[in-house]
């Protein structure tokens, strides 16, 4: 009980909060406070990743418990694929982003306004 005469039990607070929350927040909250698993941060600094680490990450995020199912996921982003959904909330680190246009940038002849676009 939470202490007062309400009956209420502060330890059931949680859970029902949990299952209030949207499919959308779960998911996006549990990618942005994991972005340092394995798989996640491969995505983060556009590693390839395995057909067998893209398993795992949705037998996590489809777990039908805490996050969601997969039906959920259609439900919400369509046939997005997993890798483009996770890479638009953690984003793509800005060093492997700079590298990637490295090449690109010293082999074009580009405007300054260009420049400050890829930058």
């Amino acid at each position: 009980m939470c202490g007062c005469r309400c009956g209420i039990n502060k330890h059931n607070l949680v859970p029902t909060y949990t299952n209030l929350q949207s499919y959308k927040d779960r998911v996006e909250s549990y990618i942005r406070n994991h972005k340092d698993h394995l798989v996640i941060h491969k995505l983060k600094t556009n590693k390839p990743i395995t057909e067998t680490e893209i398993n795992v990450l949705e037998d996590i995020l489809f777990d039908g418990k805490t996050i969601g199912t997969k039906q959920d996921y259609i439900a919400h982003y369509g046939d997005k694929p997993l890798g483009a959904f996770i890479r638009g909330i953690v984003g793509l680190d800005i060093t492997v982003a700079q590298d990637a246009f490295a090449d690109f940038i010293q082999a074009g002849n580009l405007r300054a306004d260009q420049l400050t676009f890829i930058n």
